[in-house]
């Protein structure tokens, strides 16, 4: 056995001196910085990206934590790489693995043991895997309701436009709080006369996009044009919507910046609650962007961008504002953050930090919250081009927007237990393997068979555990030696011994046992 050790840090890695390798074990530092964190995602994308995987590639993540002790350090980094590492293994059709641990022994035995489990954790010496996704009714996650009055000041990113506008104006329909939007966009000294435009004279407008093209440019492309056009067309579209929140009695403003640049945020945040002359007590951190594109093809530059506007955005914000006004922090995340999903490494793994970097927030006593959204029906980035085809045809039901505005009102009104959600409708190929299991709990222990042998499946009731082993004639070879008129029959001795057994540690009584025959 070959081994070769790659060093990636922060500020430089070694490259790998081969292409190819059998297995792939990423161990992820554990000190918590989210400056470092980025500079690590953009070293291991580049190594990664250097590889060519084959059908005997396998992939593990470990990350040094008790994923289910709340009370212990949470990595937001493991969010990320774990989501980055299902993409990866969606892409190239890899075995993948992201183990957490406070035991190297332990990812010694899931690489010893190797199954088709994504993601393992391991809390007190028990093993648990995700294996079912539980519904849970709107109304059994509310507890406290938060009442938005006047005196509050929400801090909206990315909400002058599409989905994240959608849900402040059904927000602020009956409560008036102030709002604060920071976007990309910049708005002309001229916007309010944008705001009266007819239909005609906006048409005219992209005629005068196009001669300004003309002469500052040798050659003009329709591509050029396309894009002027739509940030023109942006532009108007923000001016109404600031309008018609204001129309709408709500103290509301807008403000160019961009959230993964601190002195920008820095800057910005200090003019607004001057403006407004009191403090942010909500942040709706919705601002992001994404392009699909295969690994291999991507460009370090558009993946750092991608990624820093996700996290550099959040903490520009919480490290320039006095978080003990904080009411309640809002992450608007994506399913691609849990799952994976296929040219979209560099997203994958923002929202996945994101969403854990939401449960570090509210272990320190910041009531936060990551939306791990699906794609909506008629509004957002999945209504561009194909996208919306191609996730039904993967069984992926979109998000109707009345109901998602309604879902986004609900979360964010009450103070709720969970730090992350998924919001979603049907999740097609995204949930297949666990749908096929058919299981019923939220979280559920595997078994080795080799050391097991007569335990196929643990699976988590309310009282306690059921343990499931599944008879096969040619597996179970015993049983050829044990038959009633060539009728093969489960040796009663060995159901007795089943209500007992002993473990190293302690005993595990069984009260009932069911077999099935295959």
């Amino acid at each position: 056995v070959k081994i070769e050790l790659v060093r990636i840090n922060s500020e430089d890695s070694e490259k790998p001196n081969n292409n190819e390798y059998d297995l792939i074990l990423i161990l992820l530092p554990d000190d918590n910085n989210s400056a470092n964190d980025t500079k690590y995602f953009e070293q291991l994308f580049l190594t990664l990206q250097h590889l060519d995987y084959n059908n005997n590639t396998k992939i593990v993540s470990y990350s040094v934590e008790d994923y289910l002790d709340s009370k212990k350090k949470i990595i937001p980094l493991s969010g990320g790489i774990s989501a980055f590492v299902k993409t990866i293994g969606q892409e190239f059709e890899l075995d993948i693995k992201h183990v957490y641990s406070t035991k190297p022994e332990e990812l010694v035995t899931e690489l010893e043991n190797w199954d088709k489990n994504l993601e393992v954790i391991y809390s007190e010496g028990k093993r648990y895997i995700f294996s079912h996704m539980r519904k849970i009714p709107l109304e059994q996650l509310q507890k406290e309701r938060i009442e938005l009055t006047e005196d509050d000041l929400i801090l909206v990113t990315g909400g002058a436009r599409g989905i994240t506008y959608e849900c402040i104006k059904e927000l602020t329909k009956d409560a008036k709080p102030s709002i604060a939007i920071v976007g990309r966009t910049k708005l002309p000294e001229d916007v309010s006369e944008l705001l009266f435009l007819t239909d005609k004279e906006i048409a005219n407008k992209k005629e005068e996009i196009k001669e300004k093209l003309a002469q500052e440019n040798e050659k003009v492309t329709p591509v050029m044009i396309e894009k002027a056009w739509k940030r023109f067309l942006n532009t108007v579209e923000i001016a109404k919507n600031i309008l018609y929140l204001i129309e709408n009695e709500v103290n509301a403003n807008y403000y160019s910046a961009d959230v993964s640049d601190e002195e920008q945020m820095k800057s910005v945040l200090s003019q607004i609650e001057e403006d407004f002359e009191k403090p942010v007590t909500i942040v709706i951190h919705g601002a992001g962007i994404e392009e699909s594109k295969a690994f291999k093809k991507k460009k370090l530059e558009m993946a750092k961008k991608i990624v820093q506007v996700k996290i550099s955005g959040l903490y520009n914000i919480l490290n320039n504002i006095d978080q003990s006004n904080l009411k309640k922090i809002i992450c608007f995340s994506s399913i691609a953050g849990r799952f994976g999903n296929r040219g979209q490494v560099d997203y994958a793994f923002a929202n996945g930090y994101l969403a854990r970097t939401c449960w570090r927030l509210k272990q320190q006593g910041i009531d936060a919250l990551a939306i791990d959204w699906s794609a909506w029906a008629d509004i957002g980035m999945a209504t561009q081009g194909s996208i919306l085809k191609v996730l039904k045809a993967a069984g992926i039901t979109p998000i109707p927007l009345k109901e998602g505005i309604r879902m986004f009102t609900e979360l964010t009104n009450y103070n709720i237990e969970q730090s992350e959600l998924i919001v979603a409708g049907k999740l097609g190929l995204l949930l297949k393997e666990t749908e096929d299991k058919k299981t019923s709990g939220q979280l559920e222990t595997s078994m080795n068979s080799e050391k097991y042998p007569m335990i196929d499946e643990i699976r988590k009731t309310d009282n306690g555990f059921i343990a499931l082993k599944m008879l096969k004639y040619d597996y179970d070879l015993y049983m050829r030696d044990h038959q009633i008129q060539g009728l093969p029959i489960f040796p009663a001795v060995m159901g007795l011994s089943l209500i007992h057994i002993s473990e190293p540690t302690r005993p595990l009584y069984i009260s009932y046992a069911v077999f099935c025959l295959k």
